[in-house]
This record gives C-alpha cells, sequence and structure tokens, in this order.
C-alpha cells in the first residue's frame, strides 16, 4: 500500500505547493479559457516525481537497466517544464526532438531492450532501432494528442492498465515455465504499469474540470515510460501500439499532411489533429475526449481477448491502421471535408459546441 501511497502524496502535496508558489496558468490569454480562475500548472512535474518515487520504493533503489529510465523521466520532464514555461527561454521543436531521440538511444542501448518479435527474428542492430522508433512514437502520440485537458493521461492510463493486465492475466498464464530472474522483472515491471495507472487516472480525472494541467512536464515522461514498460523482456506488449493506435495514426496523419497539402514543416504547429476536427465538426472538448478515450479502450479489449496469439494482434493493428488512414484520405483529401480548426474562426469551450 506504501508503493502507492506515498506517490498519491507526492501529487497532492504538488497541488498545494504549486498554489503557494503560484505556479498556475494565465486563463484570460486564450479565447477558449476567458472567465475562469488560474489553475495550478506543470502537475506533470509532481507525476515524474511520483513515479521515480514508486521505482525506488519497489527495486530498494535505482538498480540498472531502471536508473536510465529514472534518469530520462526527469530530463524529460526538465525539457518538457522549459517549453511549457516558455518566458525567457524557448527550445526549437527540432531540439526537443533531439533531445528526445539521444534519451531513446541511450536508454535502449544502455538497459539492452531491443525489441523482439517471437514469431519473426530479427538482428539486433534492427530491433534495436525499431526500439527506439517506438518509443519516439510513444512520446510524441502522447504529446501532440494533449491538446484537451486530460486526453494525453486519460489515454495513457489505459496504457499501464494494459500492460499490467496482460502481465497479470496473460503472461504469467502462458507462460508457466518462467525463470526465478523474468518473474522478478514482471513483478517489478506489473507494480510500476500499476502504480503509473492509478495515477495517470488521477491526473485525468482531476484534469477533467480542470482543477489542475499536466503538460509536457508530465506527457513526456509518461510517453517514455509507456514505451519503456511495453518493451521489458517477457513483458513486452504489442499491445500497445494498437491501444495507442488513435493518437500514434493522428500524429502521422497530421505530418503527412502538413508536407503534403499544407507544404508546410511538420513541427510547424496547427489545428489539425482529430480533436480539433471533431470540434470543428460540432463536437465539444469533452466530446472529443471521452471518443479518444472510448476508441482506446475499445482497441485495448480486442487485442486483450486475442491472449498471446500474436498473429491475431498484426492482423489487427493492419486492419485498423488501413481504416483509419482511408477514411481520412476519402473524408478530407477527397470529399474536402474542412480540415482546418482556428480559434480565431471557431472559438470553443469546454461546455458549449461549436457554433
Amino acid at each position: 500500500m506504501m508503493i502507492l501511497f506515498l506517490p498519491l502524496i507526492v501529487i497532492g502535496v504538488g497541488y498545494f505547493l504549486s498554489r503557494l508558489m503560484k505556479i498556475v496558468d494565465k486563463p484570460h490569454l486564450y479565447v477558449d479559457t476567458k472567465g475562469r480562475q488560474p489553475i495550478p500548472t506543470l502537475q506533470g512535474i509532481w507525476w515524474t516525481l511520483a513515479i521515480v518515487l514508486a521505482f525506488g520504493l519497489v527495486l530498494d533503489g535505482f538498480p540498472q537497466p531502471y536508473g536510465y529510465v529514472v534518469f530520462w523521466l526527469l530530463v524529460l520532464c526538465f525539457v518538457g517544464t522549459i517549453d511549457d514555461v516558455a518566458v525567457w527561454l524557448s527550445l526549437h521543436p527540432l531540439v526537443r526532438f533531439g533531445v528526445q531521440v539521444l534519451c531513446s538511444v541511450v536508454l535502449v542501448y544502455g538497459a539492452d531492450i531491443p525489441l523482439t518479435v517471437s514469431f519473426f527474428p530479427l538482428p539486433s542492430s534492427i530491433g534495436l532501432v525499431l526500439s527506439v522508433v517506438r518509443c519516439l512514437l510513444c512520446i510524441n502520440a502522447l504529446n501532440r494528442f494533449d491538446g484537451i485537458n486530460g486526453q494525453a493521461s486519460g489515454m495513457a492510463s489505459i496504457g499501464f492498465f494494459t500492460i499490467a493486465f496482460v502481465i497479470l492475466f496473460v503472461v504469467l498464464p502462458a507462460y508457466p515455465a518462467i525463470d526465478e530472474v523474468r518473474l522478478l522483472l514482471l513483478d517489478h515491471v506489473g507494480i510500476i504499469s500499476f502504480v503509473a495507472w492509478v495515477l495517470c487516472l488521477v491526473m485525468s480525472v482531476i484534469e477533467w474540470k480542470p482543477w489542475w494541467l499536466v503538460r509536457d512536464a508530465g506527457i513526456l515522461p509518461m510517453g517514455l515510460l509507456l514505451a519503456f514498460l511495453s518493451l521489458q523482456w517477457w513483458a513486452k506488449v504489442g499491445t500497445m501500439l494498437v491501444v495507442l493506435l488513435p493518437v500514434i495514426l493522428d500524429s502521422l496523419w497530421v505530418i503527412v499532411h502538413r508536407l503534403v497539402v499544407l507544404r508546410k514543416a511538420p513541427w510547424k504547429g496547427d489545428y489539425t489533429h482529430l480533436h480539433h476536427r471533431l470540434q470543428w465538426l460540432g463536437w465539444s472538448k469533452k466530446e472529443s475526449k471521452v471518443a479518444v478515450w472510448i476508441r482506446g479502450i475499445v482497441m485495448a479489449v480486442m487485442m486483450l481477448i486475442q491472449w498471446d496469439n500474436s498473429w491475431n494482434k498484426v492482423i489487427i493493428f493492419l486492419l485498423m491502421a488501413a481504416l483509419f488512414w482511408w477514411i481520412n484520405a476519402y473524408v478530407f483529401w477527397v470529399k474536402k471535408l474542412p480540415v482546418w480548426f482556428s480559434h480565431a474562426i471557431k472559438p470553443y469551450t469546454d461546455d458549449k459546441k461549436l457554433s
């Protein structure tokens, strides 16, 4: 109980310290937040510290390879904090991406977690590259999908729950002859995944109103931790890519759309993500958020009921990816449905649909 209770205390104390230190947002600067009171921001810092504490409690310290992930969680939290504050120092998107690449490469190589596929052996060099790509996908998919309060933390909670569930109800029953070393690893990954699930769930619930904001300081570490835990030996979960399929495919689609249609750099921000397009069609923020969560839950259930059948999971992944891309290409490129959302044209709030 202490493993869960103490991290929750860190988050609670962090909330009051943020209030005391006046680390709050500026709602009067934005169209969709005018009229509400300032709330604590950068709560992702406290989420990251709570997870680091959980690692220390579960492992009695920070032995390798867990020391690598703890260090890079803190680095990403620091980079996210600078990006969120952006008062005296603003990092270029390529600099932030370079830090993500560096942390992914060092983590994957230093922790020795190359991607393996049980039904199709891969050379270690290719496995390492794919593992790095997977880390970057998880980090950026969540980060690019946090335009609505609680949306990214809610998707992360679904991901962490899936890892814990797979370990308990799929991996252990399917592989009863696991040796003690790997069994201990599974135990560690399962506990940390459970704690991360609870903490993300708390964040997504309290971001609903919102009472606080997580922002990049917490979303970046969430993505890296999801990738790390799902890549551990005997605990790697191919399911994770499908659970995060809505946010991963949306990020990839936006990049392609910016390059091919808008003809601009992919890191130039705009309002063309899925939740922006849903709002253009008349959905409120809360409706868009719930729709994304439900889709993530449905995808998780579809993958979990496949148990240890890897081929079924691959087929589901490919079918859902093809469906997503076909619908987007047909609706927005062929039928020319508006893909651009602008606050200046269509201001929105949490409680009112677009006019």
